[in-house]
């Protein structure tokens, strides 16, 4: 009877063995022990780097470098030399020798009357030289043998620059011979008008030049008389 027993309790405390394995082996405090999670990764991922944004590079010697707008700063110089390299200004040429003032000797005068406007005439002077020459001014003119001063100028007919003749080239001086009316002081028939060339100073330069008068005679009232600045074309110096 005692051999049942004792074989009975062996049985029991086999079954609750296995009882308490099936179980997951839980400890004295009922807590289980953990497992390891099918879906996390064992592998730590790698961080990826940083984008770094690639800086402008910097230009060699003789490169242009880009501005922000997509142009170009051009590049530096030294020495005085221009951005070609040429050690010259872009566009620039050699400089032309200055043009010399007109002589009487280089130039051939005539005097010509004119329909329109009344009472004038015109002087031209042609350029027989072979080199360009400047005519300053306007030309100092004298009706009379003994005048005492050049005809008067007409100072509204100043041109912008000074003429230049090139060679072949003809300058037009208007000369009002009298008032139109009669109204004149005195008046003068000539042959022949005395002509000076003005110079830098203002004073008449070289010799005299006689010059015929159209149709032989000219009629001119010293007083009233005046002539314009040398211009490049007749209309211009008939405007006044």
């Amino acid at each position: 009877m005692r051999t049942v027993r004792l074989a009975t309790t062996i049985a029991a405390s086999a079954a609750l063995a296995l009882t308490l394995t099936a179980c997951g082996g839980d400890d004295d405090n009922g807590a289980g022990k953990p497992t390891q999670a099918s879906s996390a990764s064992a592998t730590p991922t790698t961080a990826t780097s940083p984008s770094v944004t690639p800086s402008a590079s910097v230009p060699e010697t003789g490169q242009t470098a880009p501005t922000a707008d997509g142009g170009s700063t051009g590049s530096k110089t030294s020495g005085g030399t221009s951005s070609n390299g040429s050690g010259k200004n872009p566009g620039s040429g050699s400089s032309t020798a200055k043009s010399a003032d007109c002589a009487t000797g280089s130039l051939k005068f005539t005097a010509d009357q004119v329909s329109r406007p009344v009472n004038h005439i015109v002087i031209k002077a042609t350029n027989n030289g072979s080199r360009p020459c400047n005519l300053l001014a306007f030309p100092l003119l004298a009706f009379e043998k003994d005048a005492q001063a050049a005809t008067a100028e007409i100072e509204e007919s100043r041109p912008q620059a000074v003429v230049t003749l090139a060679p072949g080239a003809t300058a037009y001086a208007g000369v009002t011979t009298s008032s139109g009316d009669g109204s004149g002081e005195r008046s003068v028939r000539n042959s022949v008008i005395s002509l000076h060339l003005q110079g830098r100073n203002g004073g008449s330069v070289g010799s005299a030049v006689k010059i015929p008068a159209p149709g032989g005679s000219l009629y001119v009232e010293p007083d009233a008389a005046k002539v314009t600045y040398w211009q490049d074309t007749v209309t211009d110096a008939l405007t006044w």
